[in-house]
């Protein structure tokens, strides 16, 4: 079982060195997987941000 957090889109695009906005765009296009808390709140699941880094698709990063 993954016990790592999840990734905000805020997070996230630190880490991808890109911004917030531009990870919400991958999420709401489907190009990266993620989860909606409150209806409102995108989280992004640590195993889905390794999955995309292994892959190497830099389109999403």
């Amino acid at each position: 079982m993954n016990t790592q957090k999840p990734f905000s889109p805020e997070t996230l695009a630190e880490r991808w060195g890109c911004s917030s906005r531009h990870v919400r765009t991958l999420l709401k296009s489907g190009k990266i997987k993620g989860f909606q808390l409150g209806g409102k709140l995108w989280r992004i699941s640590a195993a889905e941000v390794e999955r995309i880094e292994a892959s190497g698709d830099n389109e999403t990063q």
